[in-house]
């Protein structure tokens, strides 16, 4: 196995303007809001993030993971009746209440359906743990996988079980999502009729950060190359070769990282073009389809690399079907769909129509073709 492909969860999570300010909300008692978005484009951390999270507060606060994917019935898209899986929700929630009698003595037995609707069975426990164990710091409830299932799985996952944990304002939830993706955690379920706003936000820089790419570099050596030591000018217009590219990719600036190391020490080795179409289909693989396994999702056809080789560096950052049809000759159709599906070509909040290629994914293409 490579070295990125094996890389520890939390060797990337050096972002500590960011986690500062995570902490700095979880822990504030003045806090306005209880719902916190991490927004991201693909490949940029926001897992890692969360893992992070939950490992450095494991033991010193009660914190939940929920992994949309494994809650949800990935097939159902019209009945919002069998959208949750039974079995899935009940193990999580027996889990759910264990984990939290760890923190809480007054935690009430867990009573699935039909003795108790999921909803009503979360709301029993955080009433234990807000007004009765009174826990502090807040428990926190992290949220994976949101935008990988469908938008009414989503709806369901939130109504049913998520917004169960804001019903008392002790509780804080990070939900990791692309910007694509709308909260639809809706309303607080207190005497407040009040929204749980998609105001607070913390979002993940994407723009040109050839620094921090060098410390995430020297962390890479440290944990897979037994400490090499690399003086400044080892980087020496390493970096710069890359024009398009923004290194602020912790999964791609692993991948490249790797590449670039001829037998697994310095120096560091020109990147090719085919080592970043290399890269482009490893990070695709990454994560899957709905409804797929990252291990069953077929490789990208060289027709699809084509296609949005050409809408890279053809058509503006932000465009419509128009475009497609009247720059390049390509109908909004089967092919630009598939695409679609797989989180590479992505809808633009707030525009009707408007897509683009997933930031970081794009650079990625436009640097192939500046090397073509």
């Amino acid at each position: 196995m490579s070295s990125w492909q094996s890389y520890i969860r939390n060797a990337f999570v050096d972002r500590p303007e960011i986690l500062g300010e995570i902490q700095h909300w979880a822990d504030d008692p003045a806090a306005d809001r209880q719902v916190l978005s991490l927004i991201a484009p693909r490949g940029t951390g926001k897992t890692w993030m969360l893992r992070y999270l939950q490992d450095i507060w494991q033991g010193n606060r009660l914190v939940i993971w929920v992994d949309a994917k494994e809650l949800v019935n990935l097939a159902e898209k019209m009945n919002r009746e069998n959208v949750l899986v039974p079995a899935s929700v009940t193990h999580w929630l027996e889990n759910t209440f264990a984990e939290a009698r760890k923190f809480c003595t007054h935690i009430p037995p867990c009573l699935p359906p039909p003795k108790m609707t999921y909803g009503r069975s979360l709301e029993q426990l955080v009433i234990a743990t807000c007004q009765r164990c009174k826990l502090w710091p807040p428990p926190v409830v992290l949220v994976d996988g949101y935008d990988d299932v469908e938008t009414i799985q989503a709806e369901v996952l939130s109504d049913q079980l998520l917004t169960s944990f804001v019903s008392d304002e002790c509780w804080r939830m990070i939900i990791a999502r692309r910007e694509q993706r709308p909260l639809l955690v809706y309303k607080l379920k207190s005497n407040s009729d009040r929204e749980v706003s998609d105001r607070l936000k913390v979002l993940f820089s994407t723009s040109r950060n050839i620094g921090f790419a060098k410390q995430q570099f020297r962390r890479f050596l440290n944990v897979h190359r037994q400490a090499v030591l690399v003086e400044d000018g080892f980087f020496t217009g390493w970096f710069e070769k890359l024009k398009e590219y923004h290194w602020g990719h912790p999964f791609i600036n692993a991948f490249l990282f790797d590449t670039a190391l001829q037998d697994g020490t310095p120096p560091l080795r020109q990147l090719t073009k085919k080592d970043l179409e290399e890269c482009f289909r490893a990070t695709i693989r990454r994560r899957a389809p709905i409804g797929q396994t990252p291990q069953g999702t077929a490789a990208l056809p060289s027709d699809d690399l084509d296609l949005l080789l050409k809408i890279a560096g053809e058509l503006e950052e932000i465009w419509t079907e128009h475009d497609l049809d009247e720059k390049l000759g390509i109908k909004f159709g089967e092919e630009s769909e598939r695409i679609f599906d797989t989180g590479i070509i992505v809808s633009v909040p707030g525009y009707y129509s408007r897509y683009k290629i997933a930031d970081g994914l794009r650079e990625l293409l436009r640097e192939i073709n500046a090397l073509s």
